[in-house]
């Protein structure tokens, strides 16, 4: 490794990607100054009369200041091989022995059909970037020492096919060291019968899971028992299709105390749901189609969004939600929502609802004091959507509404087929702070064009009326 200048004024074109370094800074090249090279000695005009000598503190600063890094020249090629993405990393590895022993404790493993350029479509190409993926996976994580990782991202296709549990607990065995912050493990099961992944909990033991800040796994089954796994600096965690009952999650969750996110998806073992008072920090949840669950508490005092997909199923959140967004798939949520939330949830500010089990909106008892977004949408055919007017009656500080229509399933009159019949109204009944309304898959069906007259004539204070024909399922 030797320090050389190089005159700038001989190379204004940069391949694209590089790293751009001003006029007057000093870059470093991997190679001995080849006969006639550009040296300071030749070219001390050029660099403003002055020459920068690898010794003197001036260097550091230039590269801290230019490169964003300030120490030896292994230090700073390993910051550069950093910023490269995977594919990149590999290439220049093998033709620089700087970068190839950067290579070695590479941060970022996102090993992927994408990182790596792997594409097909049918079958049988499927089945080959399946079978390449595991080979290059297997090939990088040997190569690698597995120091200094901070980011694994791994995608493993057609599980257990190419992959087995046995080259999957190697893999993780190499990356998964104290210090690493994401964990990603994506697998994709060969057939609905094939074996499930058991993840080896005990690899976040011993300190490698106390630096882990987002951990999304799906398609395996996670098995921590009391006091086995701590993730006190974890923040987001993300289960997709994860077999896991609920007290493991229970064990999980009381060595989480930084967790701000929190999503399951297809978690099928979860019968109830609860989210202790500990974890101060959880801001979002997002629980959806866990088809066994029957309830979902929490005590976690600052809980600002939750979002629910999935049958009807006991809440009990606390008052500290602002947005809530729920779609009941086999029950009328709407009816469920007006009667319960303003009570459940006194200072809610955003609520969107969607069901196709509902035939008109109930009398609210209690007022939504503080919504001022409401979203709601997608009922059954014959639903009376002039009905909405008592919905909109209970939120006073209302100022965006978006209605969803599906007009293809809309099985009413139309107003053009009877036009001599007089359309609903309902006067007095004033919305004065709606500025927004959103009507997707608008259609001449007489409800939807009573409620959109009747928005016209009492949202006294409106400013955008979108009415769309387009259907957004």
């Amino acid at each position: 490794m030797v320090y050389r200048c190089r005159d700038t004024t001989h190379h204004r074109h940069a391949l694209p990607g590089a790293l751009a370094i001003p006029e007057g800074a000093c870059r470093i090249v991997d190679h001995r100054a080849a006969p006639g090279a550009c040296t300071p000695s030749r070219h001390k005009e050029a660099w403003g009369g002055g020459v920068v000598g690898p010794g003197r503190g001036q260097t550091k600063k230039l590269l801290k200041k230019y490169v964003g890094v300030a120490g030896s020249p292994i230090d700073i090629w390993h910051h550069i091989h950093s910023l490269m993405g995977l594919r990149d990393a590999a290439r220049v590895s093998s033709v620089s022995r700087s970068f190839l022993r950067s290579w070695k404790s590479y941060p970022n493993l996102i090993i992927t059909s994408e990182t790596l350029c792997l594409k097909g479509g049918e079958y049988e190409r499927s089945l080959k970037i399946s079978r390449d993926l595991a080979r290059n996976t297997n090939s990088i994580l040997q190569k690698h020492s597995g120091e200094g990782v901070k980011v694994l991202k791994l995608q493993i296709n057609d599980f257990p096919r190419f992959s087995t549990s046995r080259d999957l607990n190697r893999w993780l065995r190499i990356a998964v060291k104290p210090g690493i912050e994401e964990l990603d493990l994506w697998l994709e099961l060969h057939s609905r019968d094939a074996a499930v992944y058991d993840f080896p909990c005990s690899l976040l033991h011993n300190g490698s899971g106390k630096s882990i800040q987002y951990l999304h796994l799906s398609n395996c089954a996670f098995r921590p028992t009391d006091g086995l796994v701590c993730l006190r600096s974890l923040t987001s965690l993300d289960f997709f299709d994860v077999r896991i009952t609920a007290d493991e999650l229970g064990y999980l969750l009381a060595n989480s105390v930084a967790l701000d996110k929190l999503r399951l998806v297809f978690c099928h073992e979860l019968v109830f749901l609860k989210i202790p008072s500990l974890l101060q920090r959880l801001s979002h949840l997002i629980v959806n189609c866990c088809e066994n669950l029957e309830v979902i508490e929490s005590k976690a005092p600052n809980l600002y969004s939750f979002r629910y997909i999935g049958d009807q199923v006991r809440l009990s959140l606390g008052d500290s939600v602002r947005d809530f967004e729920i779609g009941a798939s086999g029950s009328d949520f709407v009816h469920y929502a007006c009667e319960n939330l303003p009570r459940m949830l006194p200072n809610l500010e955003a609520l969107d609802i969607s069901s196709r089990y509902v035939k008109d909106t109930p009398v609210i008892p209690n007022k939504f004091l503080h919504l001022q977004l409401l979203c709601i949408g997608y009922f059954m055919p014959d639903y009376d959507y002039f009905s909405l007017v008592s919905l909109l009656d209970a939120c006073p500080s209302l100022e965006t509404f978006v209605l969803y229509v599906d007009p293809e399933r809309v099985e009413q009159e139309s107003v053009l087929v009877d036009s001599s019949r007089d359309l609903r109204q309902l006067p007095g009944h004033f919305h004065r702070n709606i500025k927004d309304v959103q009507i997707f898959g608008f259609c001449s069906a007489r409800t939807i064009v009573e409620l959109t007259c009747h928005i016209l004539e009492n949202a006294t204070s409106i400013e955008w009326l979108t009415l769309n024909s387009q259907f957004f399922g």
